[in-house]
């Protein structure tokens, strides 16, 4: 679909894609994919899992790599989105998201979420140390 990146396009095969999905509309799944896109979401997912198979044995990995797939995810999350968000709404935060302050906002959540964990313990430092 047009406006789509071939990240995007690509997730969804059709040997992994579940009779659940058969209710989302072409339409829609284009635009949620585009948003799961945008947002990073696919990529957070393909990072988690690095991290955590590289918390694995050799042993544990092999078979791990086989079978965790991060579209068959996807996939599974698509009703998820669905019910979520109408189009409009995937529009407008794909719209937001790919803007310069969107994508900044983007770079910016994963630090902001630390600092504030960070500030937040701190805090309850100081509240318990009494």
């Amino acid at each position: 679909p047009a406006g789509i990146s071939s990240a995007a396009t690509g997730l969804l095969p059709v040997s992994t894609t579940p009779a659940v999905l058969t209710s989302v509309s072409e339409s829609k799944k284009a635009l949620i994919l585009q948003f799961i896109d945008v947002f990073g979401t696919k990529q957070s997912m393909e990072q988690n899992f690095k991290l955590m198979m590289d918390k694995l044995s050799p042993e544990q990995a092999a078979p791990a790599q086989q079978v965790l797939n991060v579209e068959e995810i996807i996939n599974i999350l698509l009703p998820v989105y669905d019910q979520a968000f109408t189009e409009e709404e995937l529009k407008r935060y794909i719209q937001f998201y790919t803007s310069p302050e969107g994508k900044k906002l983007i770079d910016a959540i994963p630090t902001l979420m630390q600092k504030s964990v960070e500030a937040s313990l701190k805090y309850l430092q100081t509240k318990f140390a009494k």
